[in-house]
């Protein structure tokens, strides 16, 4: 060591005397400010940018500085701070990421940097220069036990599994070889123990490099230990739950073959419950490794009544508030009883024909239904709704039984069957035929009164990174439904849908989002018209399921519900001899068949940090009637088409809800798209032209605004 020390001085002398020229030509001093950070690649980029940034110590003042000095009293808007410049922390930023690619497998990256100092405003732009130079590939891979001569010894049943995981979590020989991740290839080996009867395995993961061909060698030493059993259960903690609905949820039972995965999936299980606040499922501290192992389950209980409740707003049902009463152990055995209220109250609605809905249920659920992923939902249910297909209340019962896996992966089987009585249709009056192209029935779409009895099959299979916001996977959910005893429906159907999501990250921050949806509904029986009905009469029983497009969830450059068949909103008034008429926006229609799609980039918002985003997207939607014995005829021929869209949105997410606003723009718009209903009304009854009808291209642009709120 001591032979050394002088060329330690030397290489400290040499680097002070770099980093005072560099200062000196840069003249820069204390309030100096690190105004952005940039990284250039010369040849390859093997790693995000953020996991890059991350051993730097130099911090950058970030864009629209200005603008968030203005508003950074605002919660999300993030402060702009102070960011100094050091130019020997610059120094060793260098060195970091120089020793960051060596840990990585890189034995010659050169990182370099460049530097643009405004002397005016005294900040400086860093740019750091890197080529990582050729990576480590794998060479051989070698597992052994614990004397490092004698090849790893397992089972007949487990050579396979044991193959298959070690060419999951290891590359290829050949591909390049993080050296970084050798503990994780020692805690991928440990984790295919765990779940295979070895808890008390280890495993050291070691390499040898040949510098000349810049590959590495690979072995893993294992000692397995001894192949246990569960052994005895013991539950404690519980205090109103009896330990018979614990052990029912767990995946395992003595004499099973110990499996960490297994123990985890009924941890998983008993939080479903919705019982417990805490669970801690494993091998007591202190227990030896034997044939048999103690498995102790812990658990702690949460208050068995629990109210949760939401305020939001959105465009198209105004004010909303919903809440939740639960008894989680209702009459035992994990039962739960839940009441529920929704409000949605149209006020402030920005939709010309508001949804307004209010709606109150109670639901018993029973968790365990021969099979602990087996459970059944059921109840009654009331509401009364006021929206663009009438205003009318209802009452039935709905029962659900669902086989779920993780919230992902389910497969349901529902039944609903209800009674509505109706008010008012709101398909518009033109009983006095002064609109003759809409001869529509104005009181009732076959009587006051709609029977609905339905069973329903349907899935979710999918797997996110994040359910809530979710940056990379995918989802499909398809559903069948169809109407069953004829006395118990007014109109007779099958209905298909299917709808999924892909999501696929292109950067840390950047993204795009893929939806699709397609539904169509075959009428029979009862659904065809009967006797001397119209097409258009049949037509109006279909309200309550027909398939429309436009909002916030689809085509986001129409109104609620607006894109594709609708009509004018007129109501006509009669009083003595005078009859008037008032017409306010549109009424949807609707369609039997649906196709729609959304491709969405999505960016960050700048200076907000990860809780804000921005997204562009184009959307494209088409709803249209393909049966010839059910088709209305409204007299427009351009409103079944594909209609397609574009437009921006901001989202802003918080701990207690989120806030998203849409702008779209209609790239195809119909002949009423750009065209008020009250002027199309007019021109009809008047017999006026309707090229002469006006224009007006704002109404190629349309706002969408939510807003939800949990306590």
């Amino acid at each position: 060591m001591t032979s050394l020390r002088p060329y330690v001085l030397l290489f400290c002398l040499l680097s002070a005397t770099e980093v005072l020229a560099q200062q000196g030509y840069l003249r820069t001093d204390d309030n100096t400010q690190v105004s952005s950070i940039g990284f250039r690649f010369v040849t390859t980029r093997s790693f995000p940018e953020k996991d890059i940034r991350s051993k730097t110590a130099l911090t950058e003042r970030g864009s629209f500085t200005g603008l968030r000095e203005t508003m950074d009293f605002f919660p999300l808007v993030e402060p702009v701070g102070v960011h100094p410049f050091n130019p020997l922390e610059l120094q060793k930023d260098v060195a970091r990421i120089r020793r960051f690619y060596h840990q990585s497998g890189f034995l010659e990256p050169v990182v370099t940097y460049t530097i643009d100092f405004d002397r005016e405003k005294n900040l400086v732009d860093v740019e750091y220069v890197i080529d990582e130079g050729p990576p480590l590939t794998l060479g051989r891979v070698s597992v052994t036990g614990a004397d490092s001569a004698a090849p790893l010894l397992l089972p007949p049943d487990l050579e396979t599994s044991w193959k298959d995981a070690l060419s999951g979590f290891l590359p290829e020989p050949g591909k390049n070889l993080n050296l970084s991740q050798l503990p994780a290839f020692a805690a991928s080996a440990l984790v295919w123990c765990a779940n295979h009867g070895y808890p008390f395995a280890s495993a050291r993961a070691g390499f040898s490099i040949d510098s000349a061909s810049h590959a590495a060698d690979l072995n893993i030493r294992m000692t397995l230990g001894q192949r246990c059993r569960v052994g005895k259960i013991t539950v404690t903690g519980q205090q109103n739950v009896g330990e018979r609905i614990l052990l029912r949820e767990l995946p395992f039972a003595s004499g099973d073959f110990y499996s960490a995965q297994d123990l985890a999936e009924g941890r998983r299980e008993i939080l479903g419950l919705g019982l417990f606040r805490r669970a801690v499922i494993g091998i007591p501290d202190g227990a030896p490794p034997a044939e048999e192992v103690p498995v102790s389950l812990e658990v702690t209980e949460a208050p068995p009544r629990m109210i949760v409740g939401a305020v939001g707003y959105d465009s198209r049902g105004g004010m909303t508030m919903q809440g939740d009463w639960t008894h989680r152990n209702f009459t035992g055995d994990a039962r739960s009883f839940t009441t529920s209220g929704l409000a949605q109250t149209g006020f402030l609605a920005l939709e010309q024909t508001p949804e307004i809905l209010y709606r109150a249920s109670l639901s018993f659920t029973q968790p365990y239904v021969f099979h602990r992923r087996l459970s059944i939902i059921g109840g009654p249910f009331v509401e009364y709704r006021n929206d663009y297909r009438d205003r009318s209340n209802a009452y039935g019962l709905s029962a659900t039984l669902v086989y779920n896996v993780d919230p992902l992966r389910s497969i349901a089987l529902r039944q609903i069957i209800s009674k509505r009585n109706i008010q008012e249709v709101r398909f518009g009056d033109y009983e006095s035929g002064a609109i003759d192209f809409l001869s529509l029935l104005s009181t009732v779409a076959k009587g006051e009164v709609v029977l609905k009895n339905t069973i329903a099959l349907q899935a979710s299979y999918g797997s996110l990174d994040d359910i809530m916001v979710p940056r990379k996977g995918y989802l499909v959910r398809p559903v069948s439904e169809v109407t069953w005893a004829s006395d118990l429906n007014s109109v007779e159907y099958w209905r298909g849908e299917l709808s999924g999501a892909v999501f696929t990250p292109f950067s840390e921050t950047v993204g795009l989002a893929v939806r699709g949806y397609a539904s169509t509904i075959v009428p029979f029986g009862k659904g065809l018209p009967q006797g001397d009905e119209t097409s258009t009469e049949k037509w109006l029983q279909f309200r309550d399921i027909a398939a429309t497009a436009g909002g916030p969830d689809d085509a986001r450059g129409w109104g609620s519900r607006l894109l594709g068949p609708k009509f004018p909103n007129l109501t006509i008034q009669t009083s003595g001899a005078d009859t008037t008429y008032s017409v306010d926006g549109y009424i949807p229609v609707g369609g039997l068949a649906k196709l729609a799609f959304t491709f969405e980039l999505r960016l960050p918002f700048p200076g907000l940090g990860s809780f804000a985003g921005l997204s562009v997207y184009f959307d494209g939607a088409r709803v249209w009637n393909p049966s010839e014995t059910l088709h209305p005829d409204l007299g427009w021929s351009d409103e079944e088409k594909f209609f397609y869209g574009v437009g921006t949105g901001m989202l802003f997410r918080s701990p207690v809800g989120t806030f998203r606003l849409d702008l779209g723009y209609k790239l195809n718009p119909s002949f009423q798209d750009l065209r008020d209903a009250s002027d199309v009304v007019n021109a009809l009854a008047n017999e006026q032209p309707l090229d002469q009808i006006p224009v007006h291209p704002s109404r190629r642009f349309h706002a969408h605004l939510s807003i939800s709120v949990s306590f």
